[in-house]
């Protein structure tokens, strides 16, 4: 993860506690935790080993969820990619990405945008 501490910026090394983590990247609650105990967090970074640095429509989906900028690296061929939250995503014609554009998340969405209402995040989905 990159951090901000003080005036500086530092890479903070996060596990990734994917079932699959050839296929998938998910960051260990417990490392997130302990980088955001040692500075501001400014980012997510990470690689797809053997692959382009193309984004995944949940790459894109937690990047406007996070509300954070991610890195992606491709390794070993180099190619590096940044995106972008955006904050404004389309409620219609939106990917379907379990857990983060989903229906509640539409639903959630548009009581946000139509009513000014946010439900507490955490909301429990099963799984896929």
């Amino acid at each position: 993860m990159p951090l901000s501490v003080g005036r500086k910026q530092q890479y903070f090394p996060c596990s990734n506690t994917a079932t699959d983590p050839s296929e998938e990247f998910r960051i260990s609650p417990e490392d997130y935790a302990a980088a955001e105990d040692a500075g501001t967090v400014i980012g997510v970074f990470h690689s797809h080993p053997d692959a382009n640095s193309r984004p995944s429509p949940r790459y894109l989906a937690m990047c406007e969820a996070t509300e954070l900028p991610w890195h992606i690296l491709s390794w070993p061929e180099g190619d590096f990619r940044t995106i972008v939250p955006t904050g404004n995503t389309p409620l219609l014609k939106r990917p379907f990405v379990h857990g983060a554009w989903d229906c509640w998340q539409v639903c959630a969405d548009w009581c946000k945008r139509e009513f000014g209402l946010e439900f507490e995040a955490g909301y429990l989905r099963l799984s896929a």
